[in-house]
């Protein structure tokens, strides 16, 4: 994750998104990828729980619930919760 970080174009493309109010849908050390587009602050996000201090830092409301949305953002912490999660990413999808 840490390679995937340093790549500009990713996270403008992930930046880009979110001005636009599109669905950014994020998983696990996926959050890091939100932290480095500077999109966590005052938002509820999760993450992996080794990223927590990551994000209070970056100025995000962690939490660990199964599926967490916040405006555009959906994201769980844990592949164990895909089920919820992918839920509401389709939710968010038909609406």
């Amino acid at each position: 994750m840490e390679k995937v970080r340093q790549e500009k174009k990713i996270i403008n493309f992930i930046t880009k998104f979110n001005e636009e109010k599109k669905i950014i849908a994020c998983i696990c050390s996926g959050a890091q990828l939100l932290i480095s587009a500077k999109i966590v602050k005052g938002r509820n996000i999760a993450g992996y729980y080794s990223m927590e201090d990551d994000l209070v830092n970056a100025g995000a409301i962690y939490t660990d619930k199964p599926a967490v949305v916040d405006g555009n953002i959906i994201t769980t912490a844990h592949y164990k919760d895909m089920g919820p999660w992918m839920r509401e990413v389709i939710k968010k999808i038909d609406s």
